[in-house]
C-alpha cells in the first residue's frame, strides 16, 4: 500500500498497539523523545504480515498521532463535562 491512502481498521490498531506495547514494556525500546527507530520497524512488519498489507512507517506514525489527536479531543470533551457536573451538583 505504499504510497496510497491506508485503510484503518480497529483490529489493524490493536495489532500495532499490541506490537508497540511489546516493544516498550517487554524490550524497553522508548527514547526519551517517543518510540526508538526498532519499536516502529516491527510494529509495521508485524501489521504489514499479519493484515497482508503494505503500509510504511510514516503511515503508521501518522496513524500514531492522529490517534494521540483524537484522544486529547475525546479527554478535553470529558474534562469538561466532568466541569458542568461538579457546577451541576454544587
Amino acid at each position: 500500500m505504499t504510497d496510497q491512502r491506508a485503510n484503518w481498521t480497529d483490529e489493524k490498531d490493536a495489532t500495532w498497539m499490541t506490537e508497540m506495547i511489546y516493544q516498550v514494556v517487554v524490550l524497553g525500546k522508548r527514547a526519551n523523545s517517543g518510540f526508538k527507530k526498532e519499536s516502529w520497524q516491527a510494529a509495521s512488519s508485524k501489521l504489514n504480515i499479519e493484515h497482508r498489507v503494505n503500509y510504511t512507517k510514516v503511515q503508521l506514525k501518522t496513524r500514531n498521532a492522529e490517534m494521540k489527536k483524537q484522544y486529547a479531543q475525546v479527554s478535553q470533551m470529558n474534562s469538561v463535562l466532568e466541569s458542568q457536573r461538579s457546577d451541576a451538583c454544587g
